[in-house]
């Protein structure tokens, strides 16, 4: 089968309410970040080391597919400052509030704010 039957280019890269939140929150940062949207979160926190293989490999694939909505950056050198999770009405569902129950655990422990 050719690539193009296999895949096709999204429309849009926000939902309709993550593009309005994205307007207003770069009204409120104004030039003091950069907002990076749709961040994996595996790109902004890492596994620890550890000689136990088997489960540095089950904590990578906790994270490796899961994504942040948005990522506030510092304007200078795009360090990570901020995360951002949008609760919308997906997150109603069981499974979704484990998984945001999970992230904000993690973004707990690594002190990223969520």
């Amino acid at each position: 089968m050719r690539l193009a039957e296999l895949y096709q280019r999204q429309d849009k890269l926000f939902s309709a309410a993550e593009r309005s939140f994205f307007g207003v929150l770069q009204q409120a940062c104004g030039n003091d970040y950069v907002i990076v949207g749709k961040v994996r979160v595996a790109d902004v926190i890492t596994v620890s080391p550890t000689k136990n293989r088997a489960l540095r490999q089950k904590s990578f694939n906790r994270i490796c597919a899961k994504r942040f909505d948005f990522v506030l950056c510092d304007k200078n050198d795009l360090s990570v400052q901020c995360v951002i999770e949008l609760d919308d009405q997906s997150h109603q569902k069981r499974k979704r509030q484990q998984r945001d129950q999970f992230l904000d655990e993690l973004t707990q422990a690594v002190n990223c704010i969520g």
